[in-house]
């Protein structure tokens, strides 16, 4: 009777709370203040969990952070919830929507991270609230959407964020393993170490200086060069192919100032008249005129087509 009583009186509050914070979210300055505080706090975390691992150290209001942590990824969780059963929002990694909420991986990993298993759980639970990158991911791809015209310049920086982000843990794992005669204190001096050996290993440059000694850590060696060779072909195969873009209006603008050129060597055209064909195409360029837009337009419907149209 006391739970069913309990029950009757937590839930219309609960309601109450999520329906509030789902009106708060449909605004969307307060949904992408929301969102860059998830990115935020999860990259923190990234950061600091394996650090904390690794050193054995923790700062004086680290309970504090967790039960701060925890409060913010549970109402993150109950607006994921709620945009996947009132709205028909379908969440990365989310199966077909017969399925309960409560069954999707988005959710169960939304869940685990959102969990403070540091105050009952052995410590190597810690490791579940890195499950949030996923979310932190998907909200990174979505702002990368949402702004196309800076679309290159975002994926760059992406990159560089899980490029920094991998070399961190594995300066945090060679803390762990690698043995070392420094004073039990001097947790900078360590990740210095550490850090340069990360990144002289990942790079495959190998000064020689720092080098591991026992089979474990020969085998992260192993592992961590095979990280750098593989994150750093994907790294320059993503440059190379946001170099190889091409502006159809540009490539329009060199090709006609390539057959100016020609016009100019073989026609003797005067001064006058290059400047002004220069202009033109000039004008065109700016303009965005020089390509054909008919197949991006065909492409779109009649409303959309009018609307990109009036600019």
């Amino acid at each position: 009777m006391q739970n069913r009583a309990l029950a009757k009186f937590l839930l219309p509050g609960l309601s109450t709370f999520l329906l509030m914070i789902s009106g708060l979210f449909r605004k969307p300055f307060v949904r992408n203040a929301w969102e860059f505080i998830i990115v935020l706090i999860t990259a923190v975390l990234a950061i600091y969990l394996p650090f904390k691992f690794a050193v054995g150290e923790q700062v004086a209001f680290y309970a504090g952070l967790e039960v701060t942590v925890t409060l913010i990824f549970l109402i993150d969780l109950a607006w994921l919830t709620f945009q996947f059963r009132n709205e028909g929002i379908t969440h990365y990694f989310a199966t077909a929507r017969a399925r309960p909420f409560y069954l999707q991986s988005w959710f169960a990993m939304n869940l685990l991270a959102a969990v403070p298993f540091i105050f009952f759980a052995p410590w190597g639970f810690w490791a579940f609230r890195l499950l949030k990158l996923v979310r932190a991911s998907n909200i990174l791809e979505r702002w990368r959407l949402k702004n196309l015209q800076y679309s290159d310049r975002l994926t760059l920086l992406y990159l560089v964020i899980v490029l920094a982000i991998i070399i961190h843990w594995i300066t945090c794992g060679w803390i762990v393993i690698h043995i070392v005669d420094q004073q039990p204190n001097d947790d900078v001096g360590r990740y210095i170490d550490a850090l340069y050996w990360s990144v002289t290993t990942i790079t495959t440059v190998g000064y020689g200086d720092i080098t591991p000694v026992t089979r474990l850590e020969r085998l992260y060696a192993i592992f961590a060069m095979l990280m750098g060779l593989g994150f750093f072909g994907f790294l320059i195969g993503n440059i190379a192919r946001l170099l190889s873009k091409k502006d159809p209006a540009r490539e329009h603008y060199l090709d006609n100032m390539e057959k100016l050129s020609v016009a100019v060597k073989y026609r003797s055209l005067p001064p006058g008249l290059q400047r002004r064909i220069h202009d033109y195409y000039a004008y065109k360029w700016r303009k965005r005129l020089g390509f054909d837009e008919s197949d991006f337009l065909d492409g779109l419907p009649h409303s959309l087509k009018m609307q990109v149209a009036l600019y």
